[in-house]
């Protein structure tokens, strides 16, 4: 709606001139936001303010001494058509510009946000984050997992840096670090924007920005092991044993080791859905043949 138009209908109903047409346009109006109410509100207590707060003004004595006596009304046309354009550049400016909100994940394991428009962030601990209310993310720093909700008409979007990745929705991790932010698709497709170039990333795909030249690489594979920690499901497909140990320690914050180190290249394909390290363990045993010890510092492999 135009500013013009919004003007002349509030003019109207606070000088109690507006027809039916403009008392529908006004309703309409302050039904579409709380902010609309609130500027309705300010403009309204200037309207109903006593000329003598004016009159107070220094000189305003002298000049009221110099014209001839107007109605209060026709004064106050006057007031209103300097002060509510003024009111109206503001509600413009601030309803059009986004406004920017601050996150910092605490807690020791993760954290988690819930945006405006529906969707899910998980954070790990010390990580920072700017939103708004666009489906707009700014991550400064640490790593997060997004579970971002569908909106085919705004597309979601991420900056880490020099990265910036867009959706409409899906799952993915991102992780920046002074040198590289990464990305891993849990699922869904997801866009990956460097300084020149993009890539299209799928389900188990990984993209990497350089932090210093911006240039972005596509690694295909089955990184999504890489969003376990948030979702709690380590997916592991052909991988070796080494990498499932290490991300097995990570996950459950122990340190995992084999007596014998001649099995960590073997390959696996394996996934754990939130269950315990136990339970995590006693699959993994059978699945490659192997005995689990539980020393008291660490939980170890052993063949």
């Amino acid at each position: 709606m135009e500013n013009t138009a919004i003007q002349d209908f509030v003019i109207a109903s606070l000088s109690g001139d507006a027809n039916a047409t403009q008392q529908a346009q006004l309703q309409e109006w302050l039904s579409a936001s709380a902010h609309n109410r609130s500027l309705y509100e300010d403009i309204k207590r200037i309207w109903e303010m006593p000329v003598a707060v004016f009159n107070q003004e220094e000189g305003w004595d002298a000049l009221m001494e110099q014209v001839r006596p107007v109605s209060r009304s026709w004064w106050w046309l006057k007031v209103a058509a300097v002060l509510i354009p003024l009111l109206m550049i503001y509600w413009f400016y601030h309803s059009t510009v986004p406004q920017w909100h601050t996150y910092i994940a605490s807690g020791e394991l993760k954290d988690s946000l819930l945006l405006p428009d529906g969707s899910r962030v998980y954070l790990k601990p010390g990580t920072v984050l700017n939103y708004n209310d666009l489906r707009e993310v700014k991550l400064q720093n640490g790593e997060a997992f997004f579970k971002v909700v569908k909106n085919e008409k705004h597309t979601f979007l991420v900056r880490a840096g020099n990265a910036t990745i867009k959706v409409l929705g899906t799952s993915f991790n991102v992780r920046r670090t002074p040198v590289c932010a990464d990305v891993t698709v849990w699922d869904g497709k997801v866009s990956v924007e460097g300084k020149r170039f993009s890539v299209i990333l799928t389900m188990g795909n990984m993209g990497i920005v350089d932090q210093y030249t911006g240039e972005v690489y596509k690694k295909e594979g089955n990184y999504e092991y890489r969003c376990g920690w948030a979702n709690n499901e380590l997916a592991f497909n052909n991988q070796s044993l080494k990498l499932v140990l290490d991300e097995l320690s990570a996950h459950y914050h122990v340190q995992l080791k084999t007596a014998d180190t001649t099995i960590l290249n073997r390959k696996v394909t394996i996934r754990f859905n939130e269950m315990p390290l136990a339970d995590a363990l006693a699959i993994l045993s059978e699945t490659m043949d192997i005995h689990i010890l539980t020393p008291v510092a660490t939980e170890a492999a052993t063949r």
